[in-house]
């Protein structure tokens, strides 16, 4: 993978909105939690990579744009998660630790 090679760009490109949308999806269905979640979904799709491709992903870039995905999902669906349901009693907030 290089900046230059355009297939890659828009691979890295789909890979980030998809983790990026999935966690305001997370946050709309789950409500809590959403760093659970995210964190399964990345197993699987490490480990359906790993079947598909028939070996473990070894390249660099491949790990931090997935590692980037994964902190985008937590980050913005625990932010949405928390906005939205700051009302909401049952919803674990830092005050009651």
């Amino acid at each position: 993978p290089t900046e230059s090679n355009s297939k890659y760009l828009v691979n890295l490109l789909s890979m980030e909105l998809t983790y990026f949308s999935s966690g305001l999806l997370f946050a709309a269905v789950v409500k809590r939690w959403v760093w659970d979640y995210a964190i399964t979904v990345t197993c699987i799709h490490v480990g359906l990579t790993s079947a598909v491709m028939q070996e473990f992903p070894l390249i660099w870039q491949w790990w931090l744009a997935l590692g980037s995905g994964l902190f985008l999902m937590i980050c913005n669906g625990q932010l949405i998660a928390y906005f939205a349901c700051q009302n909401d009693h049952s919803y674990p907030t830092f005050d009651n630790y």
